[in-house]
C-alpha cells in the first residue's frame, strides 16, 4: 500500500509531463531590435474574446528565442504596426521566423475607429512547415479567385467554381494535415 502511494503521484506526473511539448521560436531581425510582441490566442470564436499566450522578447541585437510548451497544435496571432501576424504552433517544432519590414501606424490610422491591420501569415524559415504551406495556400487562392472574380462572384459560375476547386486540390494535394484541410475547406 505504501508503494501505491509513492508511485502513483511518480506515474500521474510522468503522464502530465510526456503530454507536455516544446516548440522553440526563433527570429533575427535588427529593425525590430528592443521590440516585443504579444501573441493572443481566441478563447472564444464569437465574442472574439482573446487570451494572451507569450511574449517574444527582441534583444538589442535584433535576436530572440523563446521556448513554449504545448500540447496539441494551436493558432495565435500578433498586432504589431500596421501588421496581424498570424501563425500555426506546432508541438516538438522550432520555427524561425521571418519578420515583414517595420511599418508603424500613422497618427490617422491611429485615430481611425475603423482600421483593420493587414493579415498574413508569418513565413518560416522551413519551407516545409504549416504556416508556409498556409501562407502559399492563401496566396494561391486569392490570386486565382481575383483572376476569375467576374464569373466567379457576378456570374455565379459553378463551372469556374469547380476550376479553381480543382486547382487547389491539385496544386496542394501533398499536404498532409488536418489543420491544413480545416483551412482549404473554409477558405474555399
Amino acid at each position: 500500500m505504501n508503494k501505491m502511494r509513492f508511485f502513483l503521484p511518480v506515474f500521474i506526473l510522468l503522464i502530465s509531463l510526456a503530454g507536455n511539448s516544446s516548440t522553440i521560436i526563433k527570429c533575427n531581425n535588427a529593425d525590430y531590435a528592443g521590440e516585443s510582441l504579444t501573441f493572443y490566442s481566441y478563447t472564444d470564436p464569437v465574442s472574439l474574446a482573446t487570451k494572451k499566450e507569450f511574449i517574444l522578447e527582441i534583444d538589442n541585437t535584433g535576436k530572440c528565442t523563446k521556448t513554449i510548451e504545448i500540447r496539441t497544435m494551436e493558432y495565435v496571432f500578433c498586432d504589431f504596426g500596421l501588421y496581424r501576424g498570424m501563425l500555426f504552433l506546432e508541438p516538438n517544432q522550432t520555427i524561425t521566423l521571418k519578420l515583414p519590414p517595420v511599418r508603424e501606424k500613422s497618427y490617422a490610422d491611429q485615430k481611425n475607429p475603423y482600421f483593420v491591420p493587414l493579415s498574413f501569415w508569418f513565413a518560416t524559415e522551413d519551407k516545409s512547415q504549416l504556416n508556409n504551406q498556409v501562407s502559399k495556400f492563401t496566396f494561391e487562392l486569392n490570386r486565382i479567385t481575383d483572376k476569375y472574380f467576374n464569373q466567379l462572384y457576378f456570374n455565379q459560375s459553378k463551372n469556374y467554381f469547380d476550376t479553381v476547386q480543382y486547382y487547389i486540390e491539385n496544386e496542394f494535394a501533398d499536404v498532409q494535415s488536418e489543420a491544413f484541410e480545416f483551412h482549404k475547406t473554409f477558405s474555399i
